[in-house]
C-alpha cells in the first residue's frame, strides 16, 4: 500500500478483540520503500459502525515520522494510554510531506483485513476487502 500527496487517510480493521478491556501499547508496520527525508502522519483510533471507520476513540493527536527506509517500523503508544473494548480501525493519516514525488510503500496482503480510505481529511469513507495493509500491534488484556 502506497501513501502519498493525494492520501489523507488510509487504515486498516483492528484485531477482534476478545478480551476487554485491551491496552494498546505498540503499533508495527513493515516500511517496503520509504523516499521521504521527513514525512509526517497521524494515527487515529475509531469504532466501527455499518463496516466503516466511526467515531475516534482517542482524541489526542498521534503524530509521528516514519525514519525506516526499508524494514520494520515500531511506535509506542503507551503514553496515550489507549483502550479499546470492541473491534476498531487504526488510521494513518498523511499530513505533509516535503517533496511531491515522496512516496512510502507498507507492506500489505491480499484478501488480508479490511481496509478503509478516503482522499480528504473530511471525505467520504470507503472500504476494500481486496487487500490488507501490514499493520500489526502489540496489546495487553
Amino acid at each position: 500500500m502506497q501513501l502519498r500527496r493525494r492520501w489523507r487517510g488510509n487504515g486498516h480493521k483492528g484485531y477482534i478483540i476478545k478480551h476487554s478491556p485491551t491496552f494498546i501499547e505498540k503499533f508495527h508496520v513493515n516500511v517496503v520503500s520509504n523516499t521521504s527525508e521527513r514525512v509526517k502522519f497521524r494515527m487515529n483510533f475509531y469504532n466501527i459502525k455499518d463496516g466503516l471507520p466511526n467515531q475516534k476513540i482517542v482524541k489526542e493527536n498521534i503524530i509521528f515520522s516514519i525514519n525506516v527506509k526499508e524494514g520494520d517500523f515500531t511506535l509506542d503508544l503507551e503514553k496515550y494510554n489507549i483502550v479499546v473494548e470492541e473491534d476498531f480501525y487504526a488510521i494513518i493519516e498523511l499530513l505533509e510531506n516535503q517533496k511531491e514525488e515522496e512516496e512510502v510503500y507498507f507492506s500489505a496482503a491480499l484478501l488480508g483485513n479490511s481496509t478503509a480510505y478516503r482522499f480528504s481529511s473530511q471525505g467520504k469513507w470507503t472500504k476494500s476487502n481486496t487487500i490488507g495493509i501490514g499493520f500489526n500491534y502489540t496489546v495487553k488484556y
